[in-house]
């Protein structure tokens, strides 16, 4: 539903397509053809796939890998150091090893006898070993959880080997790939299973904009734990592992968490939890502490956004039922089965009891098991039936690591309310208003507005009346009136959120006139204009430059190289995402204080003159930001450059800018000094150029700012 932008390009080699066969059905079939020719472009069209997820893996002994889940399939990529420079970004189809018996896997969540597992678990599932055997069934014995592994040497036809080289950062090399023939939205997820390395060394550009960590090893330190902290839109944290002191609460304010060793968890840190879904291992906790946890429940004093609490471990006593009014569960009232993650996996609930609050909202805890303690509070009282639906008994959850069943989608309030406001054709004032940062509006096929509010975005998709897609799935009644269109979207919308929300407006639809398109807000209200379509006219332009000349920030998909000689950079930030006819002479004049290039035609040669240029003062005075990915560099760069590591006598080692905040410090930062003593720093690492000019020398950073790396400056600017 954003502008979708073609983010990377590889150098392809010049060999010839070899299969015959349309290969869309096998991932590793389209990775090689894309990545073998020489119009490569062509081929990142015709199969840019839909992925559920990727995962990094960062495994024991240095065995690390990404895992893609395309079409119901796990597809897994070794990363293997190449041994010669013409192997690097080769994959090739990896070898099973032989005979190996009873290997003990200890990091899955949830383990349960086999004769106790639900009938479409008791099959033998495929899953991913760590050390020496690259794939293997996994069979549950009622008294030990061990693998017996008995495979015959074949290839793999979802395991490969990928190549990189010495130079190249490994996890960034083969994630750069996929993603360049992957469309977004694709969930990243890291999981560290390797208890000799330290969680600091995954790094990787775009780190944060990470989905999900699991953590796997016996311990972390509290160092590991804030980097973790540091990823702006993680919303799914797995600690199987043991948390340090002080950092207790650390997993509450994500949405989906998982504590295996919550022993110093407090009930009072407990009653502070943000998460949508909670599961514990062991704890401290009492049937006396549970009480009063319900209690505080029904009194309002948890999250309003909490929604399930499930401890693994756990002595119940009668102390569990003091002062509570609960009853039998009654079909009239709510569903036998609770959907969790918004996904295919239900809780069976049949056989709970349900406590009642005030304002009517119904919340479930199970009574039968006396080891575990569950509560479910009803968000919906009933659900629409998922296709592929996975029904699940308390005392044999899901395991959390099988990312299978997730839809990562969750039903939030702000969309419940949306529901309620749109089956109104004189809509009542809204229960509650949310805090939305940024409202996006997109014209493409259908249209669509997506919000981001507590740092979740949630798509509100233009579908024909009585259809639904996407998440929501509105679904009008069939005797409503009203019809989904952007401006009804937003005018729903506009009702349930702050005034502090900023509007960004996408033109994505290639069939569409941009000076067609009828805005659903006030021109003057926007502050971000992005344009996706692959071509653009100049009169176009001159609209959008009519119609928005007060927006400081446009994103363009594509920019075609006729419109550069009429088309005024005088934006005050502009990002460009496939423009390879910009010229030296135009990149010179260029009036943006920020300017991202996500590909171009641009040498070191040239960007060796620009920077020369800077130094004689024959650039822009405004210029403070300058990106260019996608960029292969030389040692042309710095020909002719009196270039010099970070001296902190001469500059601070935090650049800021429109609120963020990169670290300058490192050996991949050089600067250059110009003759009135201003400072320009060069940023260049693999695949990315940057320039930078201070200013101030010593600049006062931002009370609130946002800290980046280098190589998330672009998205985050976004």
């Amino acid at each position: 539903m954003g502008l979708t932008l073609s983010r990377f390009s590889c150098a392809p080699c010049n060999r010839r397509r070899e299969e015959a066969e349309d290969p869309e059905e096998d991932l590793f079939k389209v990775f090689k053809l894309v990545f073998s020719m020489e119009d490569n472009d062509v081929y990142i069209k015709k199969y840019e796939l839909d992925a559920k997820w990727t995962m990094i893996v960062m495994d024991v002994d240095g065995l690390d890998h990404m895992d893609v889940m395309y079409r119901g399939k796990k597809y897994v990529f070794n990363l293997v150091l190449a041994a010669k420079n013409e192997d690097i970004g080769k994959l090739e189809r990896a070898v099973l090893k032989k005979n190996y018996e009873n290997l003990v896997v200890d990091n899955f969540i949830g383990f349960e006898p086999r004769n106790r597992l639900p009938e479409h678990q008791k099959r033998h599932r495929l899953y991913y070993a760590t050390r020496n055997a690259k794939c293997f069934c996994l069979s549950l014995n009622a008294e030990t959880f061990l693998v017996s592994l008995r495979v015959s040497i074949q290839l793999s036809p979802l395991v490969a080997n990928f190549y990189y080289g010495p130079q190249h950062n490994r996890f960034q090399f083969l994630k750069n790939r996929i993603y360049h023939i992957i469309r977004p939205p694709c969930f990243l997820s890291l999981r560290f299973n390797d208890p000799d390395r330290d969680i600091r060394t995954a790094y990787f550009d775009t780190i944060n904009l990470t989905y999900s960590v699991e953590i796997n090893k016996p311990s972390v330190t509290a160092e590991e734990l804030d980097y973790i902290g540091q990823i702006q839109i993680l919303h799914i944290l797995l600690l199987n592992t043991k948390i340090p002191l002080g950092y207790e609460t650390f997993a509450l304010k994500y949405r989906i968490a998982y504590i295996a060793h919550a022993e110093r968890l407090t009930l009072a840190q407990l009653e502070t939890v943000q998460c949508h879904y909670l599961f514990i291992g062991k704890s401290s906790f009492t049937s006396a502490d549970m009480n009063q946890f319900m209690k505080s429940w029904m009194d309002k004093k948890l999250s309003p956004d909490f929604y399930m609490l499930h401890i693994k471990e756990f002595q119940k006593t009668k102390d569990l039922y003091q002062g509570l009014d609960f009853k039998l569960w009654d079909p009239e009232v709510r569903d036998s089965r609770f959907r969790i993650f918004d996904g295919t996996m239900r809780l069976d609930l049949s056989n709970s009891f349900d406590i009642t609050r005030e304002d009517g909202t119904v919340a479930s805890f199970y009574p039968w098991s006396k080891n575990i303690f569950h509560f479910s509070v009803w968000f919906l009282n009933h659900f629409s039936v998922p296709p592929d639906v996975h029904d699940f008994d308390l005392n044999t959850p899901p395991e959390l690591v099988d990312y299978s069943y997730w839809r990562l989608g969750r039903v939030s309030f702000i969309v419940l309310e949306f529901r309620k406001l749109c089956s109104q054709v004189n809509p009542e004032p809204p229960t509650r208003i949310f805090d939305a940062s940024h409202m996006l509006v997109t014209f493409d096929k259908n249209g669509c507005v997506d919000v981001i509010c507590n740092d979740l975005m949630h798509s509100f998709p233009v579908v024909p009346k009585g259809t639904g897609r996407n998440a929501i799935d509105i679904n009008f009644p069939k005797e409503s009136p009203l019809k989904t269109t952007l401006e009804h979207i937003v005018s729903r919308l506009r009702l349930m959120i702050t005034d502090k929300c900023r509007f960004f407006i996408n033109f994505n639809d290639p069939d569409q006139d941009i000076r067609d398109c009828v805005l659903p807000v006030n021109p003057s209200e926007v502050s971000r204009v992005g344009i996706g379509k692959p071509r653009v006219s100049k009169e176009e332009l001159d609209y959008l430059m009519q119609q928005f000349s007060h927006v400081e920030f446009f994103v363009f998909g594509a920019l075609p190289s006729k419109a550069l000689k009429t088309f005024p950079y005088g934006f005050k930030q502009l990002m460009i995402g496939d423009e390879d006819g910009l010229t030296l002479e135009q990149l010179q004049n260029i009036k943006c204080e920020c300017l991202v290039l996500m590909k171009s035609k641009f040498t070191s040669t040239d960007i060796n003159q620009f920077l020369k240029n800077w130094l004689k003062k024959k650039t822009p005075k405004n210029l403070k930001l300058l990106r260019i990915h996608d960029f292969e560099a030389s040692i042309d760069l710095f020909d002719g450059l009196d270039v010099q590591l970070w001296d902190p006598s001469l500059r601070s080692q935090f650049f800021p800018f429109m609120g963020l905040v990169s670290d300058c410090s490192s050996e991949a930062f050089v600067d250059i000094i110009r003759s009135d003593g201003k400072i320009g720093t060069i940023y260049q690492e693999a695949g990315a150029f940057g320039f930078s000019v201070w200013d101030e020398p010593f600049p006062e950073l931002p009370e609130e700012t946002v800290m980046v790396e280098e190589d998330d400056v672009f998205l985050a600017l976004i």
